[in-house]
């Protein structure tokens, strides 16, 4: 059984053609993500859409990820590389078989380590257990360096003490793979029991940002 999760990919994804983007919802989530899911490095996968009120209020200094409508997360266990190498291979293998959605365009794409992370107040569960709970929507803040600013720690407990969140993960970018153009030195991923668009509205971004915004879980937008 594999272990606590000690990286992170994740994957900032547009689909240019609005015609297959419920083709892309259904190839990822019937198809892509459960095979990856099943391998023995993944603790845990997901995919969260930012609908056009999403993108009116996002953060990004990057006009690339500035497109981007879905955020797909792999997180992972020890041994690092040996999960890394057990997923990109499965990729390799679905390619030959026609099993890669072709009509989406990988923004970013960046595997981070995990740095750690807070729980809301009232929470019992651990950080570890944090993307297993239900929630409605996380938010997604990369910064450009993977050093962290004098006031991070203080900015990322005001997030999570905000009504609405249930907790935060950090992630720190140590010349890790890079999958797509663009890049971020750190991530924070932030979620939420309530509307991602309420609980984040008006959120402090910081000075090192390069990216910020909310996503929906793809279950409200499937309906």
């Amino acid at each position: 059984m594999a272990g606590p999760a000690r990286a992170a990919f994740f994957g900032l994804i547009e689909t240019p053609d609005a015609e297959r983007t419920q083709a892309y919802q259904d190839w990822h989530a019937d198809d892509h993500q459960p095979e990856n899911w099943a391998l023995p490095g993944v603790v845990y996968a997901n995919r969260w859409i930012a609908q056009a009120d999403h993108c009116a209020v996002r953060f990004s200094a990057d006009e690339r990820l500035a497109q981007a409508q879905f955020l797909i997360t792999y997180f992972f266990s020890e041994p690092i590389a040996e999960s890394l190498a057990t997923w990109n291979g499965l990729a390799r293998e679905l390619a030959p078989q026609g099993r890669m959605f072709q009509e989406r365009v990988l923004h970013l794409g960046s595997v981070f380590e995990c740095s750690g992370g807070e729980v809301a107040s009232d929470a019992v569960h651990s950080t570890a257990a944090l993307p297993h709970r239900r929630h409605r929507g996380v938010f997604l803040r990369l910064g450009r360096s993977s050093v962290p600013a004098p006031d991070d720690d203080a900015r990322f407990a005001s997030v999570v003490a905000r009504p609405g969140v249930n907790g935060g993960l950090r992630f720190a970018n140590s010349n890790g793979p890079e999958y797509g153009p663009s890049r971020a030195g750190s991530a924070e991923l932030y979620f939420s029991s309530g509307d991602p668009l309420d609980v984040f509205a008006g959120v402090d971004v910081g000075t090192d940002a390069v990216f910020a915004s909310s996503f929906r879980t793809t279950a409200d937008w499937l309906g």
